[in-house]
């Protein structure tokens, strides 16, 4: 790997950062704003100033706030639910599939290929993400998620 990879986060920082071994560690750090919505930039200007090539990624939605665990919950419970459209689902997208081995070893095995299983076990197991069954409009029974607010109360 010659580049470094960066994917800015909706915040103003990144949620992943690849640098080759040539890369000066630790100067590529140095001057960089950390806990703003300059970090990303002022990472990449870092990166650029000590002559190391960057390559940017997607955009990604970091998890630094409970904020940002509840807007992740609560498009999780949507892709479950079926109610996103095709560009939240996405090759490469947040939601997308972590690893192959989260898929069989997770305790939720389901066939989703669309998000990260362990993600998924841990906001359950955690009580962020509720199972409910109602009825559908043909009157079948059926399972659906909801975000539990209840869990952010004491937050």
């Amino acid at each position: 790997q010659k580049k470094a990879h960066l994917c800015p986060a909706n915040d103003g920082g990144y949620g992943m950062l690849c640098v080759p071994s040539h890369a000066p560690c630790p100067t590529i750090f140095e001057h960089v704003q950390w806990s703003t919505h300059l970090t990303a930039v002022s990472q990449l200007k870092a990166l650029t100033d000590c002559g190391v090539e960057v390559s940017l990624g997607k955009l990604m939605f970091d998890i630094d706030e409970m904020e940002d665990v509840r807007g992740l919950a609560g498009r999780l419970c949507n892709v479950r639910n079926g109610v996103l459209d095709g560009d939240e689902r996405k090759e490469g997208g947040v939601l997308e599939r972590c690893t192959p081995g989260a898929m069989a070893s997770s305790s939720l095995k389901d066939g989703d290929g669309n998000m990260c299983l362990y993600t998924w076990d841990a906001l359950m197991k955690l009580g962020i993400i509720l199972k409910q069954e109602g009825g559908n409009e043909d009157g079948q029974d059926r399972q659906f998620f909801i975000l539990n607010d209840k869990a952010f109360a004491s937050c």
